[in-house]
């Protein structure tokens, strides 16, 4: 009987298996966290930046904001509008939203 050499087929495929299930996880896991990354650097860029501004001044800035930061409001769900929160007193900034995907 000779020595098994390499990688069999039923191994080859198995692993090709295995591998393209993971990068499909990932494919789908990904954009999610990165968009929320996203967010999360506007808010504290508001935070840091924007911090004399009224809540309705940085209302009305976020469009401007998203597109600095390449989010398009389809990346967001309707449910991050909704809860939405900017409180603002001229020296401190408080934004927030909460959502689930």
């Amino acid at each position: 009987m000779r020595r098994e050499r390499g990688i069999g087929l039923f191994k080859l495929l198995f692993w090709a298996a295995v591998l393209s299930v993971g990068v499909a996880y990932a494919a789908a896991l990904i954009p999610p966290y990165y968009t929320y990354w996203k967010v999360q650097d506007m808010f504290e860029g508001i935070a840091r930046n924007l911090s004399d501004l009224t809540a309705a001044e940085i209302e009305r800035k976020i469009p401007e904001l998203m597109d600095v930061k390449y989010i398009s409001r389809s990346e967001l769900p309707e449910e991050f509008w909704e809860n939405l929160s900017i409180e603002a007193d001229g020296e401190r900034v408080r934004i927030k939203s909460h959502y689930h995907v």
